[in-house]
């Protein structure tokens, strides 16, 4: 069942680069249990300005919507992580040939492979941080 938001809430606002962009991203908190428990549940990005308009308008159309969605899946009970583990991704370095043969396959670190995967990883980030704080 989709958790419905209180019409006042708390939220958190970062900005992070990707692709050469700078884009804010907003996330809205929801606090439960008199404040004893605080979730994500909802997601706002803006930014990536661009010198081609339509190019940086569609790119806006694109991660709004992917806002949206984002937003429902939390709101529907999906931990960011697991919402991050689906996204695409892209090793941050090249794979060596010898590094085939090693156990873990030789995958390096691997990035998110576009600005809605760098935000839902920003919502991993955030989640852990306001457990830590809430816990302390």
């Amino acid at each position: 069942m989709r958790a419905r938001l209180p019409n006042r809430r708390p939220s958190i606002t970062c900005e992070i680069d990707f692709g050469g962009r700078r884009f804010a991203v907003t996330a809205g908190i929801a606090v439960a249990d008199a404040g004893r428990t605080l979730t994500l549940g909802e997601v706002f990005a803006n930014g990536a300005t661009s010198g081609d308009a339509k190019e940086g308008q569609d790119l806006i159309s694109i991660i709004n919507d992917a806002s949206v969605l984002a937003s429902m899946a939390l709101q529907y009970g999906a931990p960011p992580a697991a919402l991050a583990k689906s996204m695409g991704r892209l090793p941050s370095a090249p794979v060596m040939p010898a590094d085939l043969d090693r156990s873990d396959g030789g995958a390096p670190a691997r990035e998110p492979a576009s600005i809605i995967g760098a935000i839902v990883d920003l919502l991993v980030e955030l989640e852990a941080e306001m457990a830590g704080e809430h816990a302390a």
